[in-house]
């Protein structure tokens, strides 16, 4: 039976029209190796519109309704009610690993951490007979261990620290649609705030296995990132280069990192090419759409 007392950890998970992922995400949080009592879920239905309601959860998992679009909005409000003094991330769409609360404590509670990025695991539907679009996500969808040496920053598909930090460092940015995962955390490193990254923490993501899965993610991260800036001088003649400034960052560089870094063969290799100049086609079209007014993708 669960007890009265405060919880250690308040998960926070947004959700817009995910229900069936959703539910998987919850099994995977009902059967973690920590007791009930000692974390609380909160999950956030961005989509006031939708009048969903779940069923069979224990009573420490809530659901909420945002207004506002968009899932930094949402884990905004999920934060002005957390109880926990650890808050973690996750998504709809991930598959949190048995021990994944727990290992994540241990890195609070004995080695003094103060922000935890975990691993995010990538598992294709059939191991062997991978699509060109499950070879890719192999390669590029959700290097957290990357984000944290290289980039200074992780995703929120997977991620904890001190609810404390965002009375420092501020609540997300809610009027961005993307990207923000790592603002806030660059915004973290302003204030010393250290980043660990934990292998051991782990939760699943199935790889994408449609190109029109892929193309959905593309456009909405980009839409989500891109302003367009015509005030002045400078800001039309940058807009007038985006297209080879495109060319270059989603085309040249991650096609540079692909023959560098990974341990793909050489025909899978050439195969994920195939998909990065289709993803650059993509963006290259989403990018004239939303220059004459289009709407953004969610």
């Amino acid at each position: 039976m669960l007890t009265n007392t405060t919880p250690k950890v308040s998960i926070i998970i947004p959700t817009y029209r995910d229900w069936d992922r959703l539910n998987l995400c919850l099994e995977c949080l009902k059967n973690q190796s920590l007791s009930l009592d000692n974390f609380e879920v909160i999950i956030i239905n961005n989509d006031s519109s939708d009048g969903f309601e779940l069923t069979d959860i224990p009573n420490n998992f809530k659901l909420i309704v945002e207004p506002k679009a968009g899932s930094y909005a949402a884990r905004n409000a999920a934060l002005s009610i957390a109880r926990g003094e650890i808050v973690g991330f996750t998504d709809s769409d991930c598959l949190p690993d048995r021990n994944w609360i727990q290992n994540a404590l241990f890195y609070f509670e004995e080695k003094n951490a103060e922000r935890v990025a975990g691993k995010v695991k990538i598992f294709p539907k059939e191991v062997g007979n991978e699509t060109w679009p499950e070879l890719y996500e192999s390669f590029f969808a959700f290097n957290q261990k990357r984000n944290v040496d290289k980039l200074k920053g992780a995703i929120t598909a997977n991620f904890f620290t001190k609810k404390l930090f965002f009375d420092t460092v501020g609540l997300f940015n809610s009027d961005l649609k993307s990207g923000e995962d790592f603002g806030w955390n660059r915004r973290a490193n302003n204030f010393d705030i250290s980043l660990t990254y934990a292998d051991d923490v782990v939760v699943k993501h199935p790889a994408r296995s449609k190109y029109s899965e892929l193309a959905k993610k593309k456009r909405r991260v980009f839409g989500g990132q891109k302003k367009f800036d015509f005030k002045n001088i400078k800001g039309f003649v940058k807009e007038i280069t985006y297209i080879p400034t495109l060319f270059v960052l989603t085309f040249i560089i991650p096609t540079y990192r692909l023959f560098r870094e990974s341990n793909l063969g050489f025909w899978s290799q050439v195969k994920v090419v195939y998909v990065i100049f289709y993803l650059f086609l993509i963006l290259l079209k989403e990018y004239f759409k939303l220059l004459f007014g289009g709407e953004r993708e969610r």
